[in-house]
């Protein structure tokens, strides 16, 4: 969404990053402008939060793009059900690791979108060079870049030292279809890490 200021264009992500940010919230303000690394264990329940951050993301009129490249993607009836618009979320699916990076760095060129996300498989290692041209593009069109980093064991390693905020999440039953959902910040650029942002999520009817 634009907003007219003395004849000129600005973009709601740049209103947002201006206003008061808690660098210690997992909110669209505080992932402009940098690369985001999200570490998928198993069952983590990184694609929920990531759900909050398209649906804030939409709220503000700002256009998301999903990249994928894996053989599969997020559950769509999940991210209906948190109040993402499925209508308005395209979704690119790259045949290959590096087709993905390719395409993301088009994206980010174009400077039409507001939050890219970019779905890797597990093992996915992408070139430092690489990484940091699209550090350098999040950063000049001050865009939100999400990595989600697929993991095959708790224990995971980071794409690089580029990354600006990296998490790793867990999550625990509550009872009755309900989690209560963590995201730990393992790396800040901007605040010392170590801090945690809370969800509580509800599974589908008759998950434990």
């Amino acid at each position: 969404m634009g907003v007219l200021q003395s004849s000129k264009v600005v973009k709601a992500r740049a209103l947002l990053e201006k206003s008061h940010v808690d660098l210690e919230q997992f909110s669209l303000g505080n992932l402009v402008g940098r690369i985001t690394e999200l570490s998928a264990a198993p069952s983590a329940p990184v694609l929920s939060f990531i759900s909050l951050i398209i649906r804030e993301a939409q709220a503000h009129e700002e256009p998301v793009v999903w990249i994928s490249a894996c053989e599969s993607v997020f559950f769509p009836p999940d991210f209906d059900a948190n109040g993402v618009d499925l209508d308005a979320l395209p979704v690119v699916w790259a045949p290959d690791l590096k087709t993905a990076v390719r395409a993301a760095e088009h994206v980010l060129r174009s400077n039409a979108f507001g939050l890219v996300v970019l779905d890797l498989h597990p093992h996915a290692i992408i070139d430092q060079g690489r990484l940091g041209k699209l550090a350098r593009f999040a950063d000049l069109h001050r865009v939100a870049f999400l990595f989600i980093a697929q993991q095959e064991k708790a224990v995971s390693f980071s794409l690089g030292s580029i990354i600006s905020l990296r998490f790793h999440s867990y999550r625990s039953a509550l009872g009755e279809n309900a989690f209560q959902c963590v995201l730990e910040a393992c790396k800040d650029k901007k605040t010392a890490p170590g801090w945690e942002f809370s969800e509580r999520f509800y599974g589908p009817d008759g998950l434990c």
